[in-house]
C-alpha cells in the first residue's frame, strides 16, 4: 500500500475474528447454552468498541494506519492537531513513536545556538535606485553603496546518500506505483549494479542539482527538496529523467528518516492523511522512455515555498518546470478540415506536495488507463492570459503578497501567487494557485514584446515579504514603511557568459523589490500598482568556495561553467535587542548549489538590520521613502533599468577579477 493513502477505518480486533476451518469445529462440538453466552458476549464488546469511539468519529481511521505502520515509522503531528484527538491516539496507538511540535520555539533556537564567533563580516556592493542616470554606466558609483553590517558563517553541505536513496528506492518500488512507472529508465541499469555489488557506481550515474527548503512551523521541521537526476552517459549535463526528492530534518538539520506527517486532506474536513519521507514525490509529468533524444523528461529547478490555503493551513508549494504534452486542432488548408496534432512545450507550473491527483491527463494531453488509477501529488499548470502558449517557459521568481492576504476579508488565504516574469524590463505576474490563470500586474514597457531576451539576471530563489517577517515577530511596521508599502527580498542569480572564467559564471544577486498603490483620478477606492526594483546587488560570493565542474579536476575551478546558485531562503528569523535601542537583530538561512553538484547552507546574520537602513524604501534612513504620484516611468524616479544594468556591469567585473586570482585553472 502506497503512503499517500487516505486513512481507513479501524479493523476488527484481532480477538473477534475466527477462521473458517476452527468454526466448523467450533459448531459441531458447541452447546447451545455457549453459543447464546458468545453472541452476548460479542454484542457487549460491540457496544464497548462503539461507546470508546464515539466521541471522535475519525479517530479509529487514523489509529488503524498508524498502527499498521507503527513499528516501521515515526508519526509527526501539526501542532494545531486536536488535543482530545491527540490524547486518544496516546492511549489507543501501541508500539507507535509520535511527537507533537510547537514550531514556534525555532526563532528562540536560533538566538540560542548562533555563536558570534562563527560569523565574519561580509561586504555586499548593492545599487538604489534613488536617481536617474538614464542607463549611462559611468554614473553607477552615483547609485552605489556597500554594506558594512552583514555577517555570514562558513556553509555546510547538506549531504545525500545516492546509494542509501537508490536502495530505498528498490525497497520501495513494489508498493508504489509511481516508482513503478518511471523505473523502466533506468532500473537494468540500478538492479546490475547491486546485483554485481557496484553500488559505489551510483553516484556517477545520480546527482543532485539544487535544494531548497522551507521551515514547517505547524511541524517543527525542515522540508526540503531537491532536484535529483539521472545520466545514462554519466555526464550529469545529460540527463534522461529529473526527480524531485523530499526530506524532512529537525531545526538542527538532523535528517528525520522513516518518518511521517499527518497531514489534513484537501476538503477542509477532519480526516487527515499522511506523507511518509524521505521520498521521491510522486509529480506526474509526461515521458516517453522510447524516445529521449534531446528531451530532458521530469520537474527542472524546483522552487518552494509556503502558503496559506483556504482551510488556514499552511502548507508547502513547490514551483518548478516541465516538459509536457498537447492534443491541438489544426487545418492542413488543403480540406478545411480541422486535425489533432501532439504538440510540446516546457511550461511553469505548481505542485502542492500536500494534496493529490488520480491520474495526469493535464501533462500528458490525454486519459490514459495505465495511469488513470495512479495518485500523484497534486499540480496546475500556469497560462499566461491572452496569449498562445509559449515553446519554453523557465526562471519565473515566485512571491506571495501578506498585504493582500491579510486585507482581504473574504479570502484570508494566498489565492494568487506572484511571479517576476522578467527583471531586466521589470513584468510581474499575478497567477490563481486554483485555475493557474495568470495575468501581468505590473509592467515596466507595456508595448516590449513577448520574444524579447530576459536578460544576465533571472530565476533564483522564491522572495519573502519583508511585511510579513516583522508583523509576525512582533515588529511595529508604521515605523519602518509607509502605508500600503509592500517590500520583499530575496536573491535572484546572474548568468554572465565568457566573462573571465569559464564559459558561463553564476552567482547570487541580492534583489529588494518594493510595490506601491497609486489612487486612480477621481477615484477614493481604486488604484494602480506598480513595482520597482529598488536595490540589487552585483555578484555575491559569500566566501563559499567553488570547485571546477569537472569534478575529477576539481581545482580547475574556470576549465567549466562555474556555478553558485542561490535556491532557497530556509528561514529568517529576527528579533529587536532592547539592550541596543531596540537594534534589529535577524539570521536569515539561504541554500545554494555549487557546480551543480554540492547543496550547501549558510547563515547570514544581520541582512534585514543593513536592509531597513537603505534610502528610499524605509523611513528613519538619512532621505525619506520615494512615494511615486504616476504609472508613468518617465515621470519617476528609478522606474528603468539603470540599477540592473550597474549590477550586471559590476558582476562582469567580479567575474574578470575572480578569473585572474585563479590563473592556470582555465
Amino acid at each position: 500500500m502506497e503512503d499517500h493513502t487516505s486513512l481507513v477505518l479501524i479493523q476488527v480486533p484481532y480477538r473477534f475474528k475466527v477462521s473458517p476451518h476452527s468454526s466448523m469445529l467450533f459448531k459441531k462440538s458447541i452447546t447451545k447454552e455457549i453459543l447464546v453466552l458468545v453472541f452476548i458476549l460479542c454484542i457487549l464488546s460491540i457496544v464497548e468498541i462503539y461507546l470508546s469511539f464515539s466521541d471522535s468519529a475519525n479517530i479509529p481511521s487514523i489509529v488503524q494506519t498508524i498502527n499498521r505502520y507503527s513499528q516501521k515509522v515515526r508519526f509527526i503531528f501539526p501542532k494545531s492537531f486536536d488535543e482530545d484527538r491527540f490524547s486518544e491516539f496516546k492511549y489507543k496507538v501501541s508500539g507507535s513513536t509520535y511527537y507533537r511540535f510547537n514550531g514556534s520555539q525555532f526563532p528562540d533556537i536560533i538566538f540560542k545556538t548562533a555563536k558570534e564567533e562563527d560569523f565574519h563580516q561580509h561586504d555586499i556592493s548593492v545599487y538604489h535606485s534613488n536617481l536617474n542616470i538614464n542607463e549611462d554606466n559611468k554614473k553607477c558609483p552615483e547609485l552605489y553603496r556597500e554594506t558594512h553590517g552583514v555577517f555570514v558563517d562558513e556553509a555546510k553541505v547538506i549531504d545525500l546518500d545516492m546509494i542509501k536513496v537508490m536502495r530505498s528506492f528498490m525497497k520501495d518500488l513494489p508498493n508504489s506505483e509511481y516508482y513503478q512507472e518511471i523505473a523502466p529508465f533506468f532500473i537494468d541499469h540500478l538492479e546490475d549494479q547491486f546485483a554485481n555489488g557496484d553500488e559505489l557506481q551510483i553516484p556517477e550515474y545520480w546527482f543532485q542539482l539544487a535544494g531548497s527548503s522551507v521551515w514547517l512551523e505547524e511541524y517543527g521541521v525542515h522540508f526540503m527538496i531537491r532536484r535529483v537526476i539521472y545520466c545514462p552517459t554519466a555526464k550529469r549535463n545529460a540527463p534522461s529523467i529529473s526527480l524531485t526528492y523530499a526530506q524532512i530534518f529537525d531545526e538542527s538539520w538532523n535528517e528525520l528518516e522513516e518518518t511521517s506527517l499527518i497531514i489534513p486532506d484537501d476538503t477542509g474536513m477532519s480526516d487527515h492523511d499522511f506523507v511518509k519521507f524521505p521520498k521521491f514525490l510522486p509529480v506526474p509529468f509526461y515521458h516517453d522512455v522510447d524516445t529521449l533524444n534531446n528531451r530532458y523528461y521530469g520537474p527542472e529547478d524546483p522552487r518552494i515555498t509556503i502558503y496559506k490555503n483556504k482551510f488556514g493551513h499552511y502548507e508547502p508549494l513547490i514551483i518548478f518546470n516541465a516538459y509536457h504534452r498537447k492534443f491541438e486542432k489544426f487545418d492542413d488548408d488543403e480540406d478545411h478540415t480541422n486535425n489533432i496534432e501532439a504538440k510540446f512545450y516546457r511550461s511553469m507550473w505548481v505542485c502542492f506536495p500536500f494534496k493529490f491527483q488520480r491520474g495526469k491527463f493535464n501533462t500528458d494531453g490525454n486519459i490514459d488507463e495505465m495511469y488513470g488509477s495512479t495518485v500523484y501529488s497534486k499540480i496546475e499548470e500556469l497560462r499566461i492570459k491572452d496569449r498562445p502558449r509559449q515553446e519554453k517557459q523557465k526562471n519565473w521568481t515566485p512571491f506571495l503578497s501578506y498585504n493582500e492576504q491579510v486585507q482581504n476579508r473574504e479570502d484570508t488565504f494566498n489565492r494568487y501567487l506572484y511571479f517576476i516574469y522578467r527583471w531586466a524590463n521589470l513584468e510581474v505576474l499575478r497567477c490563481d494557485v486554483v485555475s493557474g490563470v495568470c495575468d501581468f500586474e505590473y509592467r515596466l514597457y507595456p508595448t516590449l514584446l513577448p520574444s524579447t531576451p530576459v536578460g544576465e539576471l533571472r530565476g533564483g530563489t522564491a522572495l519573502l515579504s519583508i511585511n510579513e517577517l516583522m508583523i509576525k515577530s512582533g515588529i511595529d511596521i508604521k515605523y519602518y514603511l509607509p502605508p500600503e508599502r509592500e517590500v520583499w527580498l530575496g536573491f535572484a542569480r546572474a548568468h554572465i557568459d565568457n566573462c573571465g572564467c569559464g564559459p558561463v559564471m553564476y552567482r547570487p544577486n541580492l534583489v529588494l523589490i518594493v510595490k506601491d498603490k497609486i489612487k486612480k483620478k477621481d477615484s477614493e477606492t481604486e488604484f494602480d500598482v506598480v513595482y520597482k526594483i529598488s536595490h540589487v546587488s552585483s555578484s555575491i560570493s559569500f566566501d563559499i568556495d567553488v570547485f571546477g565542474w569537472n569534478l575529477w579536476q576539481p581545482h580547475m575551478v574556470c576549465s567549466g561553467n562555474n556555478i553558485l546558485i542561490p535556491n532557497g531562503i530556509s528561514s529568517w528569523v529576527i528579533n529587536q535587542d532592547v539592550h541596543t535601542n531596540d537594534k534589529i537583530v535577524d539570521y536569515l538561512t539561504l541554500t545554494v548549489s555549487v557546480s551543480d553538484y554540492n547543496v550547501e547552507r549558510i547563515n547570514i546574520k544581520n541582512l534585514l538590520a543593513e536592509v531597513v537602513q537603505f534610502d528610499g524604501v524605509f523611513l528613519g534612513g538619512d532621505k525619506l521613502p520615494y512615494i511615486p504620484k504616476s504609472t508613468k516611468p518617465s515621470q519617476q524616479i528609478g522606474y528603468n533599468n539603470d540599477n540592473v544594468e550597474c549590477a550586471i556591469s559590476n558582476s562582469k567585473d567580479f567575474c574578470k577579477v575572480y578569473g585572474l586570482e585563479h590563473p592556470g585553472n582555465h
